[in-house]
């Protein structure tokens, strides 16, 4: 395992190697100051961010091996629609049952990111756990980012996809019972406000239907918990990171004064006085150069102290939401703990394996072709064994450590 000082700021030799390639400084940010303009900096992120899955999807060349469905629902707090994006695994329909389902919740702050930017995250994801034998179906959510409406808009959104999500999961050819809520940076944030909140309702008897579905895990990269900002005076990471890469302090406050976050009062609010007991297996990925990296390990020590199974990984010394950077070498150790993540959540053991056809058996017929789900019996975990984490989740103090 790697040694990690949570007193050391500097950068990793992976970091260095991949910023002297590229000829960008390692240790700060190109523009530190934030435009006046903000649609236009969306726009700028977006057109970057969708540049680099563009080039990652032609590079691994997945997108043959899964199906995608564009399709939109109702929002409850206005009468616009959410867009949302379905990845199925080629094959999928031959498998004769229910797949877990992965509602991903895409970073950027609330302010940048879209379906599109994700396409390379949601090809890989769905594609490696089919080769793995552990198929899931996963929906990709364009949430409402700040440009359009602030706090909590984005948390209605999320809320509202998960209730459909809950009620006509055989749409999706997916098991209400192995929910999977997971998100990058604001979109973490929304996945566990989201499971804290379905989790309480459920723990009070209140506001849930009979068709609710079970939470099968909690994947929380690169976390940023709005709710918990006004609290972190004591946090080191923002004083050694602030003008770290891609998030500088004034990103942050800008990022932070568009969402207009509401107080510890709001429904959607996680914080540290908050009770995670009910949460599933929850796995959260730490950066360890990001200015948000003191927050996440508090949230961290909660689910400890609440009792909650959970496992955690920092990658020392790379920047927060480094993911996107697929030439760095610790891209490929993100992508493997995503996926270890997901299968602890499924409690996934090879001797459980979903191995898919390409020919669809005589008579059973995609939910999303019909006119209302096809209702029928619904599949379990499809394990009598618990998943054993990698050795490279460690016990010492619930947090593991990357190696670089």
């Amino acid at each position: 395992m790697a040694d990690y000082n949570p007193n050391n700021p500097f950068p990793s030799q992976d970091w260095i190697d991949f910023c002297n390639l590229h000829g960008v400084d390692d240790a700060g940010i190109v523009d530190e100051i934030p435009p006046k303009d903000i649609a236009a900096m969306q726009r700028g992120m977006n057109l970057t961010r969708l540049k680099v899955s563009n080039h990652e999807i032609q590079t691994e060349d997945r997108y043959e091996r899964v199906d995608v469905i564009n399709f939109a629902i109702q929002r409850s707090w206005n009468a616009s629609e959410v867009p949302l994006r379905l990845y199925q695994p080629v094959g999928w329909k031959g498998c004769g049952t229910y797949l877990p389902i992965y509602i991903h919740f895409h970073g950027g702050g609330f302010l940048s990111g879209n379906l599109d930017t994700e396409d390379a995250t949601c090809f890989r994801m769905v594609d490696a756990l089919a080769n793995d034998g552990c198929p899931i179906v996963l929906l990709s959510v364009n949430y409402c980012h700040t440009t359009e409406a602030p706090y909590p808009a984005a948390f209605h959104d999320a809320w509202d996809v998960l209730r459909w999500v809950e009620e006509w999961a055989e749409y999706l050819h997916g098991d209400r019972n192995r929910i999977i809520l997971g998100g990058m940076d604001s979109g973490a944030a929304l996945a566990l406000s989201m499971a804290h909140t379905v989790e309480r309702l459920r723990v009070a008897k209140m506001g849930m239907n009979h068709q609710s579905g079970t939470l099968a895990g909690v994947v929380l990269g690169t976390p940023w918990f709005p709710h918990m900002d006004a609290d972190g005076h004591d946090e080191e990471s923002r004083v050694e990171n602030c003008a770290a890469p891609m998030l500088s302090g004034q990103f942050h406050r800008l990022f932070r004064e568009l969402l207009g976050v509401g107080g510890m009062d709001s429904p959607y609010a996680v914080g540290e006085m908050s009770n995670f007991s009910a949460l599933p297996r929850t796995t959260v990925l730490i950066a360890g150069m990001s200015l948000l990296r003191d927050q996440a390990v508090k949230m961290t020590r909660c689910f400890k102290r609440d009792g909650i199974e959970h496992q955690v990984v920092l990658f020392p010394g790379l920047p927060h939401d480094f993911r996107r950077f697929g030439d760095l070498a610790a891209c490929q150790d993100w992508d493997d703990q995503m996926i270890k993540a997901i299968k602890w959540s499924l409690d996934f053991a090879v001797e459980h394996a979903i191995w898919l056809q390409l020919d669809e058996p005589e008579g059973f017929a995609p939910a999303l072709d019909a006119e209302s789900p096809e209702l029928g019996a619904e599949s379990g975990n499809g394990s009598d064994e618990d998943y054993a984490p990698s050795e490279d989740i460690a016990s010492e103090d619930h947090i593991s450590w990357s190696d670089q």
